[in-house]
């Protein structure tokens, strides 16, 4: 059960309860309005944004169906190398995409720093050889900074001892405004080397801006080309004979356009959720602006004090907690990875979960499909892994959780080892019965004959051979299509 999470959903309706009745207390029709607009502000990004996570989900389906499609358009001969070239191809241009959000960011950011020591740099020119107003000069008192004069104010007494009068204390307050808090020189100075810290290293900003967006450009083509060159895979994969080759293949197009649109999608309610955000701040604060001047509703302001205090603790515990989760996760996925593959390469998650896989010098790795079976299964022993831990620790702190009860975890798998060699197949089979309680494999003979059933042959409880249904039921299965096989002692 998510109990912070529903604290946070108490918490924050509280919290829209004591706020609308501040903006009613106030009877100010602008802060009224201003908190409707704020809220309607609020549930549009929600909106967008719970619209963006299903998009998410969407894509991540549809790239399983592509890989599924793939996955069959593979087994037939005469097209297995062009598939090949077009998975490997697909993923490259994700890859690329990937890395031109991160350069177009490196751009903007990139200008922007180097148009400001621009601009700084040349006001600098325009007025470094300005001098000062030589009657502003002539009336300054050297060495005298204009807090002595407010000193002998606040006395209301010249230093010689004489009480001022209204005409001294005038003449005071003229020869202030010619006294600098510093002398002249170290106002020239101190300005000298402000302007010195701005434009520090704006000539390699300037390289590195060259750099990124000549990077960006050929990248770009990259893309493009590659865009390209898939069209032309997939209509040489489309146009073979084979009926079910030309069905499964305009189905993956169908998909892979479907998926694009997705992507656009997600892309504009990002967007969306962004500036509904901007917007909402612009108006909360001027809201807390307006309702700052009013001094009604004490009561309420403090219990929304209270509340609004209350959702950063636990939004920050929240945080804590899932920053830990991810690093346990992470280190985890690692430790399994490492053992399963042969190379020196490792797995990193982002805030969001999402992996990438790098090389032993940080690079960033293009995984074989063999490792990418590893990374998923290293992930999915990871997440279990640390779930266990979890219970332990909420079982070990007496939070009546029955770690009994919540112990056992299953796994089921569907052809996991169809594109894996040996090495990676018996690695994986032999790590899973030390990770779950339950395990249920679906395998053809080809893929479990060998390193996977030498590794799992002592732990099988059942095995069953499924026939292939007749046509007129092609999507169904019964019990009639399972055969059981010799019944195993589980160790």
């Amino acid at each position: 059960m998510n109990y912070s999470g529903n604290s946070l959903k108490s918490l924050k309706s509280m919290q829209k309860f004591y706020k609308n009745n501040l903006s009613e207390g106030t009877n100010d029709k602008e802060i009224i309005q201003l908190n409707k607009q704020i809220n309607d502000l609020e549930e549009s990004k929600n909106e967008s944004l719970k619209e963006k996570e299903q998009t998410e989900i969407d894509i991540i389906n549809i790239e399983n169906e592509i890989k599924r499609l793939d996955d069959k358009l593979n087994m037939f001969d005469q097209i297995q190398n062009l598939t090949k070239q077009r998975q490997e191809l697909d993923i490259k241009i994700t890859n690329d995409k990937q890395k031109r959000e991160g350069y177009q960011k490196d751009i903007l950011q990139s200008n922007y720093t180097y148009r400001i020591k621009t601009l700084v740099a040349s006001l600098n020119e325009k007025y470094k050889k300005i001098e000062f107003n030589e009657e502003f000069q002539n009336r300054t008192i050297s060495h005298m900074q204009a807090s002595a004069i407010d000193e002998i104010l606040e006395r209301e007494y010249c230093i010689c001892g004489e009480k001022l009068t209204d005409s001294h204390i005038q003449h005071l307050l003229e020869q202030r405004n010619y006294q600098p808090p510093i002398s002249n020189a170290q106002l020239v100075q101190n300005f000298k080397t402000i302007i010195k810290d701005e434009i520090a290293g704006i000539k390699n900003d300037y390289i590195h801006l060259e750099r990124v967006s000549d990077d960006y450009i050929d990248l770009i083509d990259n893309i493009v080309m590659g865009e390209e060159e898939l069209v032309r895979l997939s209509e040489a994969i489309g146009n073979n004979d084979s009926k079910e080759i030309k069905e499964k293949n305009t189905k993956r197009n169908d998909l892979q356009y479907k998926r694009e649109k997705l992507k656009e999608r997600k892309v504009r309610l990002t967007l969306k959720a962004d500036i509904d955000e901007t917007e909402r701040s612009k108006k909360e604060k001027r809201y807390q602006e307006l309702l700052s001047e009013k001094n009604k509703n004490k009561i309420n302001q403090i219990k929304y004090d209270l509340v609004e205090q209350s959702i950063w603790i636990l939004e920050d515990r929240n945080e804590k907690d899932r920053q830990l989760r991810k690093t346990q996760i992470e280190e985890k996925a690692n430790e399994h990875f490492s053992d399963i593959i042969y190379k020196s390469k490792t797995i990193s998650l982002n805030d969001n979960f999402e992996y990438t896989v790098r090389e032993k010098n940080g690079d960033i790795a293009s995984p074989s499909e063999g490792e990418r079976v590893s990374i998923s299964m290293s992930l999915i022993l990871a997440i279990i892994d640390s779930h266990k831990e979890r219970i332990k620790e909420k079982n070990n702190s007496k939070e009546g959780f029955d770690y009994m009860n919540e112990k056992e975890f299953a796994i089921i798998l569907d052809a996991a080892f169809a594109n894996l060699d040996n090495l990676f197949s018996r690695r994986i089979s032999e790590k899973l019965p030390n990770s779950v309680e339950q395990l249920i494999l679906f395998s053809t003979n080809r893929q479990y004959q060998g390193a996977v059933e030498e590794s799992l042959n002592e732990y099988v409880g059942k095995k069953y051979v499924l026939t292939i249904p007749t046509s007129d039921r092609e999507n169904a299965l019964t019990n009639d299509d399972l055969k059981e096989m010799q019944l195993m002692e589980v160790k």
